[in-house]
């Protein structure tokens, strides 16, 4: 039994890079850096869309209806390896970070490829990213809540 006059030594585990082979791991410790810088902002938007939310009704409305409701923004989304819809298709989503919003996401989403990641949401809050920046706008947390929930109900999130 370990004391703590004489601790006892513990051997650390080597690093991981995601997504690197080996032979990568073994000759460049900054593999995943590497790959990255390849994603650009302007291709990493080019892959969503933006849709139309109305923040009274919190859903999200099909582009017909939101012709007609006065308070409707248009929030960006993204969706990477769509799944079909049913009770057991898996779902992660990524919610915005500050200063970069869903594009700080696009390092990782690089190194999640392949059937067993499941579907990605990406997500822009009302006023980040490409989203719509209203200047009279009820910010808030709850209100970010409401449009993730009406962005999971959308897509047939459960």
């Amino acid at each position: 039994m370990p004391t703590l006059s004489k601790p006892t030594p513990v051997a650390a585990p080597d690093a991981v890079v995601l997504g690197a082979t080996a032979h990568a791991r073994a000759t460049d410790t900054n593999t995943v850096k590497k790959k990255a810088s390849t994603v650009t902002s302007k291709g990493w938007f080019a892959l969503g869309k933006r849709v139309p939310y109305d923040p009274k009704t919190k859903r999200i409305l099909k582009s017909d209806d939101a012709m007609d409701a006065p308070d409707v923004v248009q929030v960006f989304r993204r969706i990477a390896n769509q799944a079909t819809a049913g009770k057991d298709t898996v779902w992660t989503s990524f919610l915005p970070g500050w200063p970069d919003g869903s594009f700080g996401w696009a390092k990782v989403d690089q190194h999640l490829t392949g059937e067993s990641t499941g579907s990605r949401l990406f997500a822009e809050y009302v006023g980040h990213g490409d989203s719509d920046k209203p200047v009279d706008y009820p910010y808030g947390t709850v209100e970010r809540a409401d449009l993730v929930e009406a962005l999971w109900e959308a897509e047939g999130i459960t």
